[in-house]
Order: structure tokens, then sequence, then C-alpha cells
């Protein structure tokens, strides 16, 4: 399970708990065996990750276990490139894989990525999967969907419609320089502040907020 350059990662977290400071960690050696010292909890989730493999999950594991094997598989790969509407590489970029089968589309796998060339690569068990990219601001690929096993996918990714409007004082409408904007793709929920409004774009709804710089009117 070990390899020269190659580190098993096993960590522990409290069943059922997203609580990160509970979460014990430890090292795998050559011959695979790993101990996790501190695990005070009643029952644990126990992970060992590995690059280009899948993650081994044994879930509700009672502290004191002994022999707890966790068996890594190889998957398959699903890789390819990440390109703008021009063909350029996308460099940084978030690739989401989830399941095709289902109502639910539950996510599969995900990764953020920087690569000059686009490429990204990620270990999926056999199945069929919807691909989207994301680069940087709110802009998307179009869902792309391939076997476990494809090597030569082409995720390209839109510009978006663009944004564009002011910034100004509640108090008296006078605009505002060196204040920071930010957008986030939101839900269809209705609730609206001053500093975060909603809008319709092609892509679905947006919030946007601006946040006034130390300084600056």
């Amino acid at each position: 399970m070990k390899g020269p350059d190659r580190t098993d990662v096993v960590r522990a977290a409290p069943a059922g708990s997203s609580i990160v400071a509970s979460t014990v960690f430890a090292t795998s050696d050559a011959d695979g065996a790993f101990t996790l010292v501190g695990v005070d909890h009643a029952a644990y989730d126990v992970t060992a990750e590995l690059d280009d493999r899948l993650p081994a999950v044994r879930a509700n594991v009672l502290r004191g276990a002994r022999n707890v094997d966790l068996v890594i598989d190889a998957g398959q790969t699903l890789a390819g490139r990440v390109v703008d509407r021009r063909g350029a590489p996308v460099p940084a970029f978030t690739v989401v894989v989830r399941w095709r089968t289902g109502v639910a589309h539950a996510i599969a796998a995900t990764a953020s990525i920087i690569d000059p060339q686009g490429r990204f690569a990620l270990r999926v068990r056999p199945g069929d999967y919807e691909l989207i990219a994301q680069g940087r601001g709110c802009a998307h690929s179009v869902p792309a969907w391939a076997s476990a096993g494809a090597t030569e996918l082409r995720l390209a990714i839109d510009g978006g419609p663009t944004l564009r409007g002011r910034v100004i004082a509640s108090d008296d409408g006078a605009p505002i320089a060196g204040a920071s904007v930010a957008c986030e793709v939101i839900g269809l929920g209705h609730a609206t502040t001053p500093a975060a409004q909603r809008l319709e774009s092609a892509r679905g709804p947006l919030r946007c907020a601006a946040a006034r710089r130390s300084g600056s009117r």
C-alpha cells in the first residue's frame, strides 16, 4: 500500500460528525499498518486516502477495535482538459463529477486544480458520470457525460453574461470607489438585504455583495 513516493493517510472522524477538531490522523507504514491514538469517542468513520486511488472508508468503527482493514481500490480514470470558448487552456478550475444514476445525481468526486495546460485526472468507480468544470467567477462548462475510463474529455468554460452596476452610498447616493464586489449563484429564495441584491442572469439568480475598503468613500 505504499511505494517510494506514495503515502497512505488514514484519518478517523467521530461517526456521523463533521467536527474537524475531533479528527485523528495517522500514516500507514511499509506494511500498510497504522495506529490511531487518542480516539476518545465511541465510534469513528475511518478513511484511508492515497494519490491516484479511491478512498477506502469503514463506518462506525468502535474505539479500541483491532484488525481494521481498509481496502483501497485503484478505480478508473476520468481525464481531459478544461478550455475556454476560444480553445485556450484554463489554468485554474474546479471539476465536479456526479453519478448519472438516480434522481439526486450524487457527487462522486470533486477537485480544485491548477495546471497551465488545463489538464485534470480523477479516479472514480466504474459507471457513467456527468462532469462540470467551473473557472474563476461564476462561469461553468456545459455538462459532459462520460463513462469511467474516458481520458480525452474536453470541458469548455463559457465566460457567461456580463453584469455591470454601480456602488453608491446609502445616505446620499454618492459613488464609492475602491469597493470590492463579488457574486455567487444562489437558490431561488427571496431574502435580500441592501448589500446583497438578487439579480437574474442567463445562468440563474445571483447574489452580489459590495464591501467598502477601509478609508474609501
